[in-house]
């Protein structure tokens, strides 16, 4: 399964939790919505160095 459609599958995850009426069961989308933020809070976290280095070095100079 390639990332991209990984995250497709969060997204329509979460749309489950949302009845027809459109009245929401608020605890489950809230673990749903925590558990895909749990990826993109670790990669940040393992890069943050780089990341900042990155906009340091291309950054305006002075």
């Amino acid at each position: 399964m390639s990332g991209l459609s990984l995250w497709r599958l969060f997204g329509t995850s979460l749309r489950m939790f949302v009845d027809m009426d459109g009245s929401a069961m608020f605890g489950p989308m809230f673990a749903m919505s925590v558990l895909t933020l749990v990826p993109v809070l670790l990669f940040f976290l393992a890069f943050q160095r780089l990341l900042v280095e990155g906009v340091q070095t291309t950054g305006p100079k002075g």
